[in-house]
């Protein structure tokens, strides 16, 4: 799943960033950053590797241990009004979190023949 996730994430948003003409030092341009991940987060759950439940992975930001999380993910980031200067004039986004909540996958089956005559 972590290979899966940061390919995905990682294609759809410099896919996102190729596209784009520019991507405002803004909150704005932070909400289109955290749209290129959406899309590949929705990817992951139409392929069934995330899907919605209960956040077990402890406090990130304002998502806590027992949360539901809805669609499998759950994205937020730190806002720009908190940013370095020093990062600012270097032109780095501020940080963009991402939680998803995996599906598990059946790995043994167990199978049954009873036949009678």
């Amino acid at each position: 799943l972590i290979d899966v996730a940061k390919h995905l994430i990682q294609l759809s948003t410099v896919e996102g960033l190729t596209s784009s003409r520019v991507i405002p030092q803004t909150e704005d341009g932070v909400n289109k950053l955290i749209s290129y991940i959406s899309n590949a987060c929705q990817t992951m759950a139409s392929m069934g590797i995330i899907s919605s439940g209960i956040w077990r992975g402890g406090e990130l930001k304002d998502l806590n241990n027992g949360d539901a999380v809805q669609n499998g993910y759950f994205i937020q980031s730190d806002s720009m009004a908190s940013q370095s200067a020093e990062d600012r004039a270097k032109r780095i986004s501020p940080p963009i979190y991402v939680a998803l909540v995996a599906t598990g996958a059946i790995e043994h089956v167990v199978i049954n023949v009873v036949i009678s005559r």
